[in-house]
């Protein structure tokens, strides 16, 4: 079994998983309650016979589970994973804040020259046709 690298992508749903050589995504599945039944949403659903197969054709194959954490349990965090946190810990902090910053007056702005002529060069190179 190999080691991977693996960062959680929220914005997309899933985990991504980096390799030497391979890169991969997984996309959640989550199982919710509605009402008083419990339904399962299923968006990327694979058979474990079609599982088999892949393996063995010899196709790269991940296996992760995403679990949800309470506040109160300490989770063990993986040597690599530990690393990473504390490397990057500056970008991350501690508690998020709860509100947005205040919007600025002025974000960006290009400073327009009164009658001046727009330049004809193009503003990025162009491929040429073929």
């Amino acid at each position: 079994m190999r080691k991977f690298k693996a960062a959680p992508i929220p914005h997309l749903d899933g985990l991504m998983f980096m390799g030497e050589k391979d890169l991969g995504f997984v996309k959640g599945i989550h199982t919710f309650v509605e009402g008083s039944k419990k339904t399962a949403v299923f968006a990327a659903f694979l058979s474990s016979t079609t599982f088999e197969k892949g393996l063995k054709k010899g196709e790269c194959a991940y296996l992760a589970a995403l679990i949800k954490v309470k506040p109160d349990v300490h989770v063990e965090v993986l040597d690599d994973v530990a690393t990473l946190l504390m490397e990057y810990k500056d970008v991350m902090p501690p508690e998020l804040p709860r509100e947005l910053p205040q919007r600025r007056e002025i974000y960006h702005r290009i400073e327009l020259i009164p009658r001046l002529v727009p330049s004809t060069c193009p503003h990025y190179r162009m491929s040429p046709l073929v």
